[in-house]
C-alpha cells in the first residue's frame, strides 16, 4: 500500500491501491508460499466473508454513507443498490442469507455425493461420518457416539 500512495500522482491513495495491494500479497503470502490446510482455512473464510460482503453490498442503498462500523475505515460512501429500493430489495435482503445457505449445502452434498475426491479431507470425512457411516448402527450409543 506505501508503494503504491507513493506511486500515485497525487501521493494519495487511489481508489483500486487496496485491491492490488491485497492480489500481490494474496498471491505472495497464500498463494504462492504456503500450501497447507491451516492456509487454505484462512483463504476459504476470506472467500466466504467476501461473498456476504458482496451480497450486502448488492442490497444496500447508494446514499448509506460509513465505513466498517466506527472502526476508523473510511467507507466508500455506501452500497451498489443493483436491486433498487423497492419490494426487490427488501426480499432480496430478507431471503438472501436463506438461499446462500441451502445452496452452499445443495452443492457440498451433490459434490460429496458424486466426487466425494473433490471435496476437502475434513469436510469430506465429517461428510461421511454424518452421511454414511451413520446408516449402520445397532443400538442408541453406536447411533449417537460411535459408529464405525
Amino acid at each position: 500500500m506505501i508503494f503504491l500512495r507513493h506511486a500515485s500522482p497525487t501521493g494519495k491513495e487511489r481508489h483500486y491501491d487496496s485491491f492490488l495491494a491485497g492480489l500481490l500479497g494474496g498471491y505472495t503470502v497464500f498463494g504462492r508460499t504456503i500450501h497447507n490446510s491451516v492456509s487454505q482455512q484462512i483463504v476459504i473464510y476470506v472467500a466466504a466473508r467476501v461473498l456476504l460482503a458482496l451480497a450486502k453490498l448488492a442490497v444496500q442503498p447508494r446514499q448509506v454513507g460509513g465505513g466498517a462500523s466506527g472502526q476508523g475505515v473510511q467507507g466508500g460512501g455506501g452500497g451498489w443498490e443493483l436491486f433498487g429500493n423497492g419490494e426487490m430489495r427488501r426480499t432480496m435482503a430478507k431471503n438472501g442469507w436463506p438461499v446462500f445457505a441451502s445452496l452452499s449445502w445443495a452443492m457440498v452434498m451433490y459434490i460429496f455425493r458424486w466426487h466425494p475426491e473433490a471435496v476437502q479431507s475434513s469436510l469430506r470425512s465429517s461428510m461421511s461420518y454424518i452421511y454414511v457411516q451413520s446408516d449402520d448402527w445397532n443400538s442408541l450409543r453406536t447411533l449417537l457416539w460411535h459408529n464405525k
